[in-house]
């Protein structure tokens, strides 16, 4: 289904949403995850209870931060090979190179161990 928009949630939700969005600290961003999660009202406000540890800010920033220092290392490992070539249209290079900067270094990477931690506690028990 396509993407909620934040503001078309039901204030609850919405709510819940944006609760899980602050333990992101320092981003300014609703990570997608958590509006994709919407599209079952009762899972955002359960992620906390069902996540535990794996959502405290602090537990957050490491798994963030892990997630930078080997993804740096694959990235600087497959930079010979690639053709990086021209510049961004209009002088937005600054801008661009911020935007990507932030999802890069902050959004995508602490989102990495929460989809880990969301996975593990829905697999199946054996």
């Amino acid at each position: 289904p396509p993407l909620p928009r934040l503001a078309a949630l039901p204030a609850p939700l919405r709510d819940a949403v944006l609760a899980l969005a602050a333990r992101h600290e320092g981003t300014g961003v609703v990570p997608s995850l958590y509006l994709h999660l919407a599209h079952w009202p009762a899972v955002p406000a359960a992620l906390p209870a069902w996540l535990g540890p794996a959502l405290d800010p602090a537990a957050i920033a490491v798994g963030r931060d892990a997630a930078v220092r080997l993804a740096t290392q694959e990235a600087d490992a497959l930079r010979p090979a690639l053709d990086l070539q021209g510049e961004v249209p209009g002088g937005h290079g600054p801008a661009v190179l911020a935007v990507l900067g932030r999802f890069t270094r902050q959004v995508i990477p602490a989102m990495v161990p929460v989809g880990m931690a969301l996975a593990r506690s829905l697999a199946p028990r054996r």
